[in-house]
């Protein structure tokens, strides 16, 4: 049995299924199977007793830091820019005194206590391990995001490029220093890998995404006419730049054809902006957070992922 330190930059919350972070949540319980877990996370909110319990299960000790954090704005939500500036500048403190808390945690445990093995995820936390050497590390890089920040620079307006000009620079430089950091590394697919370390022999390992066949098969399939679904978290950029892309671009035409076709985009934290835009469209609908995708996806005519920038392997095409 290893003893194991496991940092994530959020926390792995069960219930929270179209979660970028399910990936980390299979990792932990299979793991915790053979090996003793402790995990450190940061969350953006104060921990529910409800979740950490269930984590529990799997974990010899959960250590959480809350940060709020500042997150990118979707491409085409342009007028958000100058609202977000000072949201920004306070969150981007809060984040960083949650690192710094998480830093001096793991210091502390590493001192302390006898651990085998460090598996890091997440290139925003990366300073906690930064001038660390002392244990073996495994680090995820999952998908490759400076390629992804790169991809939405294709289709950033002028005011926001420079933010993600800057944020691709800042990803580039620390998957740099983590392909410095430790030989043990893990993509979730070649592409990803090949956008990190470019076209050379390397003993990466590329283990992909999958999903639970039992929970996403379709108990029912009752499609209603004329609908289209898509799916995700849209405080994520790719799919909120998707939600604009589809109800302004693809809708308008596929309107031509079929009048009364309708668009439910189903997932949690919409901004306000994406909102007010499916408002002023007949027969769209924002949903919000849901208990459960899977009555959507059977009432779905056609399922949708109009991303125009992503990377990694997107989870909602295989539950769908």
């Amino acid at each position: 049995m290893l003893r194991i330190l496991y940092l994530l930059p959020a926390f792995l919350h069960p219930d929270w299924l179209m979660s970028g972070y399910l990936r980390h949540y299979h990792f932990l319980r299979e793991l915790a199977r053979r090996h003793a877990i402790t995990l450190l996370a940061l969350s953006k909110n104060k921990v529910a007793p409800e979740a950490e319990e269930k984590m529990s299960v799997y974990t010899e000790r959960i250590l959480t830091f809350e940060a709020a954090g500042a997150s990118e704005p979707a491409a085409s939500d342009k007028t958000a820019v100058p609202a977000k500036f000072g949201q920004d500048v306070k969150g981007t403190l809060q984040f960083h005194n949650a690192v710094r808390k998480m830093k001096r945690a793991f210091l502390q445990l590493v001192q302390e206590e006898s651990y085998d093995l460090i598996i890091f995820h997440g290139r925003d936390i990366f300073p906690v391990i930064r001038d660390f050497n002392e244990l073996p590390i495994v680090a995820d890089f999952g998908d490759a995001t400076s390629m992804r920040i790169r991809q939405h620079m294709r289709y950033a307006s002028g005011a926001t490029f420079p933010l993600h000009f800057v944020r691709y620079l800042r990803a580039r430089r620390i998957e740099k220093e983590l392909l410095q950091k430790t030989p043990h590394r893990a993509f979730i697919s070649r592409r990803d890998r090949e956008a990190v370390l470019g076209p050379v022999k390397d003993d990466s390992k590329v283990i992909p995404n999958g999903v639970d066949l039992g929970y996403w098969t379709r108990k029912t399939y009752n499609p209603l006419p004329n609908r289209i679904v898509y799916s995700g978290a849209m405080d994520y950029p790719p799919n909120a730049d998707g939600a604009f892309y589809l109800i302004q671009k693809i809708l308008p035409h596929v309107r031509r054809l079929i009048s009364s076709i309708e668009v439910v985009i189903v997932g949690r934290d919409p901004s306000p902006a994406l909102i007010k835009l499916a408002e002023q469209y007949p027969n769209v609908k924002v949903t919000g957070v849901v208990d459960d995708v899977r009555p959507y996806l059977e009432e779905a005519t056609v399922y949708v992922g109009p991303l125009r920038f992503a990377s990694g392997i997107q989870n909602k095409l295989l539950e769908a």
